[in-house]
C-alpha cells in the first residue's frame, strides 16, 4: 500500500493543529482538577454522569487517560516525520492508534458536556467552573475531528503513483473474475475446435483408406484404358475394332473397374473383358 507524496504533506500540519488541541485539553483538565478540590464532595461531578468517588484524582481519571493517549501518538507522529519514509513504514500502526483515540475523545467529549449542563449554583459548578468545563469540552471535540481527519489521510491508497505495490493496476475483483472465466471459456472452446478438427482428420483419412479403386483414377484415364482394351481385343482376332464391340467395352468396363476392386478380383477384369470380345467375334 502506497501512501500519496501530497497526503504525506498534509501530515505535519494536522499533527500541529492536534497539538495545540492537547494543550488545550492539558490545561482545562488541570484547571478543572483543582477546581474539584474547593468543593467537600465530587457531588457536582457524579450528577453529571462521572465515577461516584471521594477522590478528585480519580474522578476524571478517563478524561487523563486520553489525554496522555493522545499525547503518545503525537510524538509517534511528530518522530515519524524526522525520519525517511517512516510515515509509510507505520501508518498501519497509527491507523490504529488514532481510531482508539478518536473513540476516546468521543467519549471524553460527551462526559464534559453533561458536566457543562450542570446548573451552575449551589454545591454544584460555579460560573468559572461551569467555563472550565465548556472549554474542555471543546477542546476534546475539537481533537476528535482533527484526528478522523488525520485517519482519512493516512488512510488513503494511491496505486498509481506507488511502486512495487500489489495495488498497482489492480483491477476490481469482479473484474478479475470474469476474466478468468472468460478465459476458461474460450481455452475449452479451443480445445473442442482442435478436437473436431483431428476427429474430421481421422474421418478423412479412413474414408480414403476405404475408397473404391476406381474412384483414385481420373475418368479421362480410366476411359482411355477401356478403349485400348477394346482396340487390343478386336486386333486379337485379326479384324478392325468393332464399333459396337467399342461401345459395348465401354459400358461393361465400369463393371469391371468399380466391382471388381470391391471383390478382391482386380486382376481378372481384363481376362473377363477379353473373353466377351472373343464371344461377340464370333
Amino acid at each position: 500500500m502506497t501512501l500519496p507524496s501530497k497526503n504525506i504533506a498534509s501530515v505535519a500540519p494536522l499533527v500541529g493543529v492536534i497539538l495545540l488541541g492537547w494543550i488545550v485539553e492539558l490545561f482545562g483538565l488541570f484547571y478543572l482538577q483543582k477546581s474539584c478540590r474547593h468543593h467537600a464532595t465530587p457531588a457536582w461531578a457524579t450528577a453529571a454522569g462521572f465515577p461516584a468517588v471521594s477522590s478528585c484524582w480519580k474522578l476524571y481519571r478517563f478524561e487523563w487517560l486520553t489525554i496522555f493517549f493522545e499525547f503518545v501518538i503525537v510524538l509517534g507522529l511528530l518522530f515519524s516525520l524526522t525520519k525517511a519514509n517512516a510515515i509509510r513504514r507505520f501508518r498501519l500502526s497509527f491507523l490504529g492508534l488514532l481510531a482508539i483515540s478518536a473513540v476516546l475523545h468521543i467519549f471524553a467529549t460527551n462526559s464534559t458536556l453533561n458536566l457543562q449542563d450542570t446548573v451552575p449554583t449551589g454545591t454544584f459548578l460555579t460560573h468559572t467552573e461551569h467555563l472550565r468545563a465548556r472549554i474542555v469540552s471543546g477542546s476534546f471535540a475539537f481533537g476528535a475531528a482533527f484526528t478522523i481527519a488525520l485517519l482519512i489521510v493516512l488512510g488513503e491508497d494511491d496505486a498509481q503513483l506507488g511502486s512495487g505495490s500489489e495495488l498497482d493496476n489492480q483491477q476490481p475483483l469482479i473484474n478479475n473474475e470474469l476474466a478468468r472465466v472468460a478465459h476458461s471459456y474460450t481455452s475449452l472452446q479451443q480445445k473442442t475446435e482442435q478436437s473436431e478438427e483431428r476427429d474430421a482428420e481421422r474421418a478423412k483419412s479412413h474414408i480414403a483408406h476405404k475408397m473404391p479403386y476406381s474412384s483414385l483414377y481420373p475418368a479421362a484415364i480410366r476411359r482411355q484404358t477401356w478403349i485400348s482394351l477394346s482396340s487390343l481385343v478386336a486386333a486379337s482376332r485379326g479384324a478392325p475394332p468393332n464399333q459396337g464391340f467399342a461401345q459395348d467395352a465401354l459400358i461393361l468396363m465400369p463393371g469391371f473397374f468399380l466391382v471388381a476392386p470391391l471383390q478382391g478380383h482386380l486382376g481378372n477384369a481384363p481376362q473377363g473383358l477379353l473373353s466377351y470380345g472373343q464371344g461377340r467375334a464370333a
